[in-house]
């Protein structure tokens, strides 16, 4: 038997003909205080040597624990976004794993919380971990001399028409050419959506038209002058109910005495609003435009009395939104 060097034991099977049956675990990471300072790695410690091999899939990730805050209270809403995978690599030492971080990581991810977790890797006998790890720390933009540094800080908010406003801080002007701004429904797949070119500016900012609906996950993607990436931390936006999209109801349907009653509604756009009334094969038979005051009222169209029974279609539309409703003519 053999021991360690934290004391456990270690069974070589080729020294002394007995199998190693002992799961793996951590007795150490550091950083100790769970803060991550500038050039400062994480490291995983290890009861005895970890298979390489064995750390791929969901067995070992390291993710941003990005938490949402409900508008109008209740328990927090917190979703794991993996950390890309161009802002860490990994390497393997025996008993050890560490992390080493991208020369902006703290200025990109100030004040984000990571999570580590580990759940299935083995040892170099395929003896697998017992139970699931999972270790938070923070990053902190702050050097050795604890003078903190200039951070990217993106942020957003809800506007009071839906759409969302982005904002974050110049860190790098000379060794960044462009801003790629990210959107996720989930936080797991993400899109490219715009761009704003880098500048000696201070601040940047970018406007997302789209009208927000339950959340939304944005993050930047900084191309830099050497051809390399970066990425920001993950800002969530919910909604706060500022904003909804139009909305179209016949009633009754099948309509009487030829007259279509209706009501719209929509929140957040002031823009004008204008009505069709169409057969099935397009013709057109009435249009008119909606005064705004008119929202969530009655309204009443008199069709012509010469119209065959049949179905026919209410199109309502403002700015960019369109509903179509088909209603039914005895």
């Amino acid at each position: 038997m053999a021991y360690g060097e934290f004391g456990f034991p270690e069974y070589s099977g080729e020294a002394s003909g007995r199998i190693d049956t002992q799961s793996p675990w951590i007795v150490r990471i550091t950083p100790e205080d769970d803060v991550i300072g500038i050039g400062e790695t994480i490291k995983l410690i290890f009861t005895e040597a970890i298979a390489a091999e064995s750390l791929t899939g969901e067995a070992f990730t390291l993710r941003e624990m990005v938490i949402g805050t409900p508008i109008g209270g209740g328990a927090n809403d917190t979703t794991y976004v993996k950390l890309p995978e161009a802002m860490y690599r990994t390497e393997v030492g025996g008993s050890d794993i560490t992390f080493y971080f991208d020369a902006d990581f703290n200025a990109t991810y100030d004040g984000a919380l990571m999570a580590i977790s580990v759940d299935g890797i083995t040892d170099r006998a395929s003896n697998p971990m017992d139970s699931t790890f999972l270790h938070v720390l923070e990053v902190e933009n702050v050097g050795a001399t604890q003078s903190r540094m200039s951070s990217l800080g993106l942020a957003g908010e809800q506007l009071e028409d839906g759409t969302v406003q982005l904002s974050w801080m110049q860190y790098n002007a000379e060794g960044n050419l462009n801003y790629l701004i990210e959107r996720s429904a989930d936080g797991d797949q993400f899109e490219v959506i715009g761009s704003v070119l880098s500048s000696e500016a201070e601040s940047f900012s970018y406007h997302d038209e789209t009208v927000l609906s339950d959340q939304a996950f944005y993050r930047l993607r900084i191309q830099r002058t050497d051809a390399t990436e970066a990425y920001s931390r993950v800002a969530v936006i919910m909604d706060a109910g500022l904003a909804q999209p139009l909305s179209v109801e016949v009633f009754p349907n099948p309509i009487e005495d030829d007259q279509v009653q209706f009501t719209w509604f929509s929140k957040g756009s002031e823009a004008d609003v204008s009505l069709e009334v169409r057969d099935l094969r397009g013709v057109l038979i009435h249009s008119e435009a909606l005064d705004v005051t008119t929202r969530d009222l009655q309204q009443t169209v008199k069709l012509p009395g010469h119209l065959e029974t049949g179905m026919y279609l209410l199109q309502v539309s403002q700015g960019s939104q369109t509903q179509v409703v088909k209603f039914i003519k005895e």
